[in-house]
């Protein structure tokens, strides 16, 4: 422990403002959160693999539900605050994602779950053939990603077909952050998954809840308005190869 990856920095400098507008924020706590916990099977006693845990939220929601949980991160920083918060609960590795997941065996897991990680990544297609192999026979993976048409407005390219690296300004806490990440087109997406074995089960752009209403009526109204993140549940093939 204690590397730092390259890329990762800018996320150890805002943990601990990035988590608390994680776990009190709409758009966190009140749409995403929700809205990809309503993709999960049945997770009780069954053991997921967080895959970009950041500071824990959606591992606290897993460990609730009963499910053994592995998170991975590259912030040593968020790792840190996911672990004080869930203790026992969840076991927790410093992971540079985009060198793959060779600190587990194939097959592993019977769950991948994923909170907006994926379009940090550049290489998508290996990124899905790795979680493809951690995983068991007739896994499941859920995630949830930017949508490629909310991104389309950080486009420096203009064309929705290519694939480009994009940055936004953050407001997290009192600074300004510049965060980069990855624009698809959502064919290129999906296809990622289906070629590394993959079937696609359930497609969302989220559920404005009730509550998201009541507690943040004007951020519940442009979610309502336009799409921020989709959601996606595969299984993997039942056979291996």
């Amino acid at each position: 422990m204690g590397d730092t990856f390259h890329g990762y920095e800018i996320y150890d400098a805002m943990a601990d403002a990035y988590a608390q507008k994680n776990t009190q924020g709409a758009f966190n706590e009140f749409f995403e959160r929700p809205s990809t916990l309503a993709l999960l099977p049945d997770v009780s006693g069954k053991s997921v693999l967080d895959l970009g845990s950041g500071p824990g939220g959606l591992a606290s929601a897993l460990a609730d539900r009963g499910a053994k949980v592995t998170g991975v991160d590259g912030s040593e920083a968020m790792l840190a605050i996911a672990r004080k918060r869930l203790g026992t609960r969840a076991t927790f590795h410093l992971v540079n994602i985009e060198s793959g997941l060779g600190l587990f065996a194939s097959p592993t897991f019977d769950l991948v779950a994923s909170s907006l990680t994926l379009h940090y990544l550049a290489d998508l297609p290996a990124v899905a053939r790795e979680i493809a192999r951690v995983l068991k026979p007739g896994g499941q993976l859920v995630f949830s990603m930017h949508h490629p048409l909310m991104d389309f407005a950080l486009s420096t390219s203009g064309n929705y077909f290519t694939c480009e690296r994009v940055v936004d300004r953050w407001e997290i806490g009192e600074e300004t952050h510049e965060v980069s990440f990855y624009r698809r087109p959502l064919s290129e997406i999906l296809q990622a998954f289906i070629q590394a074995g993959f079937t696609l089960e359930q497609f969302s752009e989220g559920t404005v809840t009730p509550e998201l209403r009541n507690r943040f009526p004007e951020a519940a109204e442009k979610i309502a308005a336009r799409p921020f993140f989709f959601f996606c549940r595969f299984r993997l093939s039942t056979t291996l190869g």
